[in-house]
């Protein structure tokens, strides 16, 4: 089963959700270690789709996130338990006037990342746009130039990864930002980063 109706399934089963942290700022540097076991696995049949805990998976399981932001670029940086198979990386990325989309897809040893701007899914073409996957550190980057985000002087990201499971209609996912998982319809956000 392609990824690409993982990601459909994802989104339309609801995997991440939007909570807005308070207002506080990081300048330039946001760290965050995220509970090891707190991946859910996610059953979609039609529809629908269950959800259960799923502590024993390594593979969607995020540990850390560094993300970096100055002048020139936004470096996120996402370390797992495990790194392994088929996955995606999904980001939300919002300023004071727009949101973003980045979604880096690795299947089959390839990897594609994409932007998007706006609830339409606008893709922005954005040279620098640069994935970067170490499988011996369990690490999974991407840089967005600060151009192609329109150069705000702060912005808030939310990061989840989704990996593929062995049976069809199975998924693993974790979020960064969230003690149990991801749930509902968006990723949830942190605090204001502010360009270093």
């Amino acid at each position: 089963m392609p990824l690409r109706p993982v990601l459909r399934t994802a989104a339309a089963g609801g995997l991440v959700m939007a909570l807005a942290l308070p207002a506080a700022a990081f300048a330039g540097v946001l760290t965050r270690s995220d509970p090891a076991q707190d991946v859910q696995k996610i059953t979609s049949s039609g529809t629908s789709a269950t959800i259960t805990d799923a502590p024993d998976n390594k593979t969607a399981d995020i540990v850390h996130l560094t993300a970096r932001y100055d002048r020139q670029r936004l470096r996120e940086t996402v370390r797992l338990r495990d790194l392994a198979g088929d996955w995606f990386l999904t980001s939300r990325i919002r300023t004071a006037t727009h949101r973003f989309d980045v979604v880096l897809i690795h299947e089959a040893g390839s990897n594609q990342v994409t932007l998007t701007k706006g609830q339409g899914q606008t893709p922005v073409v954005c040279d620098g746009l640069v994935p970067d996957v170490d499988v011996a550190h369990h690490t999974v980057a991407v840089i967005v130039p600060a151009e192609c985000l329109s150069d705000p002087h702060w912005l808030r990201i939310g990061t989840g990864f989704v990996k593929r499971g062995r049976a069809s209609g199975v998924s693993f996912a974790d979020d960064s930002f969230r003690l149990r998982g991801v749930l509902e319809a968006n990723l949830t956000l942190s605090r204001k980063i502010h360009q270093g």
